[in-house]
């Protein structure tokens, strides 16, 4: 008997409409539904920086990929052509982690980072306000769980692992900040 090609929308299809109890099955619909919600994230995360860098969608653009896990790197690979239907990507490419990025918009996907090279392709300064608003508001969420660290109540009465969740959102919040900020320097020497 011929094997069913494992690509995701013949899984998907073939999962379709059944839950199953059993183990294997349910592994599998983990793992499509982990897909598609990855690829929802990227292409999400391509289309917010169109919409807010005021790219049209028609427009071919370059797409740069950063650090990401290897699994973001296998999905990219098993996905490009619906990435390709979805993002309209000029080249997807992946840049080494060490690597100097080009200024760019950045998304953050899990520790994927999304970059389109903006040379040519924005108004300079409505993305530096656009970069100010997004560090303002990590710094407004560093200084939400800040205080929230801060009250001697909530650390007291937290279970442990809240209280290191919320001391992991911080150091993920500064790492953002950073990257911003480091970001926001480029994109000024455009």
């Amino acid at each position: 008997m011929a094997k069913a090609p494992n690509n995701l929308k013949t899984r998907a299809l073939t999962h379709a409409g059944r839950i199953s109890q059993d183990g294997a099955d349910c592994d599998e619909q983990r793992s499509i539904f982990a897909d598609i919600l990855w690829i929802k994230e990227v292409v999400g995360a391509v289309r917010n920086i169109r919409g807010e860098q005021d790219i049209p969608p028609s427009k071919l653009i370059p797409i740069l990929l950063q650090q990401g896990s290897t699994l973001d790197r296998s999905r990219q690979v098993q996905f490009t052509q619906l990435i390709a239907a979805l993002a309209r990507p000029e080249t997807l490419t992946w840049i080494d982690d060490d690597a100097e990025p080009p200024p760019s918009a950045i998304k953050i996907v899990g520790d994927l980072k999304i970059l389109v090279p903006l040379a040519g392709l924005i108004d300079v300064t409505a993305e530096l306000e656009r970069m100010d608003k997004e560090i303002n508001k990590i710094i407004k969420e560093i200084t939400r769980i800040q205080n929230k660290l801060g009250n001697e109540a909530f650390v007291k009465n937290a279970p442990p692992e809240i209280v290191a969740k919320e001391k992991a959102k911080i150091q993920d919040y500064l790492k953002t900040k950073t990257d911003f900020e480091s970001q926001k320097a480029r994109i000024q020497n455009i």
